[in-house]
């Protein structure tokens, strides 16, 4: 990683370099001395081949050695070998020649692949010292055993030795070379030892908190800050040479591979290190791409020594050395944008390039050797790597605090969600205008107390009280001020029920307790205990109803309003609240149909029953399996007592039900759409009925009901007409009757349809007539053939003469317009007389005979127009032949 800058300042120095000189001076010793530099005492000699001997060099290429200047030997990245010559003497002083002193040549550079030093005697001609040391040549074939190059050796007073040196290296070549007497050098070397061990102390603490704190969070930069930190750490021991001395000494193979591999892990883990650390892909992409180049660069230079690949250690000093520039300027523009960790990456590779410059300058001999500068290095990779944890430690703590920021903001969304959940929930189960509580709280109570009433057999009520006619406020004083009165309405419908003991609480506050709901359409809704006490519900609407009447001023106006109430039980009209509240609102419906304060749910009154639903679907099958029949009752002339005609009846006799009422099929037929097939299945069945009769010499007509729904089909004379010429019937023998409730809201069509029935001969009459509100002035517009009395007044005759002066003018003034009547519900004898004495045209009821079968009317026949020849004034009773009710 270092060995660009080293090329780097070897360069500059050599450049500016003011000591060239063509004569290299001896190194001169003298015991005074402590140590002493070799730096501006060599001449050097590259052989690119590697094919040079000593012998060689001793003999022939003494010519070849050239100065280097004042400066420490460094040759930067090659592939030669490098000779070193240089010639160190001891002074001249007086004392004997045969002193001698010991010394020690020493070199710090320790990643020298061949090392070979030779002091020669150049006056004797003889070799004092040889030795062959280097990383590829076991630790323990060295001199001395020592991290660096250690090298002993004497030299006496007034001699000369000339030292020759011989270098090869895989990386930058260097020699910093220098005499020491042994004791200072072992003495300094003792303290190096001790900043050393502090330096491996720190990474290994660094390392082990970290393992600690990647077991507990697993994060990936933990781990690759580990892997970062035992990277660089295996450069280290292989450029000062202790990994050799203490981990791999026999093991030299590795020493070719620790540096690549070590640089390549180092590389790699810490620019991804650096990724994840400045965020490089959000807030400097451009780095990103550089800092993922150098990842992959990086493994690719781990796993060149494994897979036969050239290694390239030149390559791997300058990425290297690249390395920490390229992070320092992504911390900076990482810092630029916000991230607060930049602080501790840029501070982090600050120091470690001011430790490797400082190691450098003195290494090359610029800055003075001391405990700062001997150990720069160590100090700047320490502190690098220890502000690096710092980053990693301030990282969780902004973690922690994001964290911290994150469950904060999401407490306050949760209260926020809360309050908003609680205001939502008040919304769903209050009114909007009135904050009474609505259905959905009137229904959860509904549930509260079935839960608990199904045991103990108590009871209650569930009561709603409808405004009347409020639409009408709305339109003519607008919402807005309707809006208004309603409030003032449910204040007071709340206050009124506030002292109500029997009354059940819908909801209770700090405030207040609210006794009753409010339901759309300004209706209220409240509860009461009704156990033991069953006029209770009646009661408590009177007191609504007494509060709610009270005229409200607003604006000025004195508002009047009234209100209709629906009363349902529990348990009588129903088990759940669905079914309770949907039998109030009935009841409710009926109160303000017919004008009434109050009405409590009667089934019987209920259109709207499960009963009716089951019956509408039903009836679409029922004309398939057969379950319709025709009944016909006789209608006889009133003088002469001879049948006329008679009234096709409809039955349905329903498998589970059993007898279905004719008014309630029509009901249900009109409500489903059955109405049209039913009339044709009705028309059909008469009219074969019909050409029965006439088979059997029987002139007599047929009358047919229609419901008010075929008076407004386009297609219903046509259809008629169809179904006459079907049957082959004669016209004039159908009557169709229509209710009087038919003409009350006459439309264009159905007067179209009369009209159209008229002229296909069809006999019309109107049925029901007297008990609806329709005018008179009908009477002379529609084209009746009959009037068809209702059976209302006819049995009201004998109790009320103003019914029996009714029935009888009505009677005349058909005679006066020339409409035939008949009378509908001649029940007895005295009915019977009164009604022929009034002088009604014709005559129907259960005291002439109740509705027959087909087979039954024939045998009727027989035995009523014997009777009828031999009797022509007594009215015989044919009601023993009734076999189907009414």
């Amino acid at each position: 990683m270092t060995h660009v800058l080293k090329t780097l300042v070897f360069l500059v120095l050599i450049t500016f370099s003011w000591v060239i000189q063509a004569d290299v001076p001896p190194l001169e010793l003298d015991s005074t001395q402590d140590k002493a530099s070799l730096r501006g005492h060599f001449l050097a000699l590259e052989d690119p081949e590697n094919q040079l001997s000593f012998g060689d060099i001793l003999n022939n290429a003494q010519q070849h050695f050239k100065p280097i200047g004042a400066i420490n030997p460094n040759f930067g990245f090659s592939t030669s070998t490098f000779w070193l010559k240089a010639k160190i003497s001891a002074p001249k002083h007086t004392g004997s020649s045969n002193d001698q002193h010991a010394w020690i040549l020493t070199s710090s550079y320790a990643p020298l692949k061949e090392l070979e030093v030779i002091f020669y005697d150049e006056s004797q001609r003889a070799i004092l010292h040889h030795w062959k040391t280097g990383t590829e040549r076991s630790f323990y074939d060295r001199p001395v055993e020592h991290r660096g190059f250690v090298f002993p050796f004497e030299l006496k007073q007034n001699n000369e030795l000339t030292l020759y040196v011989k270098a090869r290296s895989d990386t930058s070549i260097q020699l910093p070379l220098t005499v020491w007497k042994p004791e200072k050098f072992f003495a300094k070397d003792s303290y190096t030892i001790y900043y050393w061990g502090l330096y491996f102390g720190i990474m290994l603490s660094l390392l082990a908190y970290n393992s600690l704190m990647y077991a507990m969070v697993r994060n990936a930069s933990y781990a690759y800050y580990l892997i970062y930190v035992v990277g660089l750490s295996g450069v280290v021991l292989f450029l000062n040479g202790q990994g050799f001395q203490f981990f791999w000494p026999d093991f030299q193979l590795w020493n070719s591979i620790a540096l690549p591999f070590f640089t390549g892990v180092t590389l790699a883990s810490g620019a991804q290190f650096g990724r994840l650390i400045l965020k490089s892909e959000k807030l400097t992409p451009q780095f990103d791409k550089i800092m993922l180049c150098l990842i992959g660069i990086g493994v690719l230079i781990a796993l060149t020594p494994f897979v036969g690949l050239p290694q390239l250690p030149q390559v791997s000093g300058y990425l290297g050395g690249l390395l920490p520039l390229i992070l320092l300027i992504a911390g900076i523009f990482s810092l630029r944008e916000g991230n607060q960790l930049a602080v501790f990456f840029i501070s982090a590779w600050v120091c470690f390039l001011l430790g490797l410059t400082c190691y450098l300058l003195n290494v090359f001999g610029y800055l003075p050797t001391n405990a700062l500068t001997s150990n720069a290095l160590q100090i700047g990779s320490a502190g690098e790597v220890t502000l690096l944890s710092f980053a990693q430690a301030f990282r969780m703590k902004l973690e922690r605090q994001k964290r911290f920021d994150a469950l904060k903001n999401e407490n306050e969304a949760v209260l926020k969600w809360q309050q908003a959940e609680k205001h939502l929930l008040h919304q769903a189960q209050h009114h909007p205008l009135t904050l009474l509580p609505n259905h959905s709280l009137l229904s959860m109570k509904i549930n509260e107390l079935l839960k608990h009433t199904g045991s103990n057999r108590s009871s209650f009520a569930i009561i709603l009280i409808h405004i009347n006619r409020f639409s009408e406020i709305n339109k003519t004083l607008g919402k807005i001020n309707a809006d208004q009165i309603l409030i003032q309405a449910a204040d007071r419908i709340h206050l009124s029920t506030l002292d109500i003991q029997s009354l059940y609480s819908l909801e209770v506050t700090n405030k207040t307790k609210y006794n009753v709901a409010m339901l759309d359409n300004a209706t209220f809704a409240c509860i009461t205990d009704t156990t033991g006490m069953r006029n209770t519900a009646g009661y408590i609407t009177e007191q609504i109803q007494q509060s709610i009447s009270v005229p409200i001023n607003f604006q000025g106006m004195s508002i009047s309003l009234d209100c209709s109430a629906g009363i349902a039980n529990f348990p009588e009209d129903g088990l759940d609240s669905e079914t309770l509240l949907k039998h109030a609102e009935v009841a409710m419906t009926l109160a303000r149909k017919h004008r009434k304060s109050v009405a409590v749910y009667n089934p019987l009154q209920d259109s709207y029953s499960t009963r009716r639903l089951k019956l509408m679907g039903e009836l679409h099958h029922a004309i398939d399996q057969n379950q319709l029949s025709l009944y016909f009752q006789p209608q006889i002339d009133s003088k002469s007592r001879m049948p006329i005609a008679f009234e096709a009846l409809l039955r349905w006799t329903h498998p589970t039900e059993g007898y279905i009422p004719p008014t309630e099929i029509i009901t249900l037929a009109e409500q489903c759409g059955l109405m049209k097939s039913i009339t044709q299945w009705v028309i059909a069945e008469s009219l074969t009925f019909g050409n029965t009769l006439d088979r059997l010499g029987y002139n007599l007509k047929l009358a047919i009901n229609i419901s008010p729904n075929n008076l407004h089909e386009h297609d219903f004379a046509s259809s008629i007409r169809q179904a006459l010429q079907v049957h082959q019937y004669n016209p004039t023998k159908m009557v169709l009757e229509f209710s009087e409730s038919s003409i009350i809201d006459f439309s264009n069509q159905a007067e179209k349809t009369l009209l159209d029935l008229k002229k296909l001969g069809v006999q019309l009459s109107l049925d029901q007539f007297g008990s609806g509100h329709s005018s008179l002035s009908k009477l002379k517009t529609i084209p009746l053939n009959q009037v068809k009395i209702s059976p209302e007044l006819v049995l009201d005759i004998s109790n009320e003469s103003n019914t029996k002066n009714i029935v009888e003018t009505i009677i005349k003034l058909g005679h006066l317009l020339g409409i035939p009547c008949v009378a509908v519900g001649a029940e007895n004898l005295l009915l019977t007389d009164c009604l022929t004495a009034m002088h009604c045209d014709a005559l129907q009821g259960n005291y002439i005979a109740a509705p027959m079968s087909q087979e039954a009317i024939f045998k009727w026949l027989e035995n009523h127009l014997k009777t009828a020849k031999e009797t022509q004034a007594k009215v015989i009773d044919f009601t023993t032949f009734d076999d189907g009710p009414s």
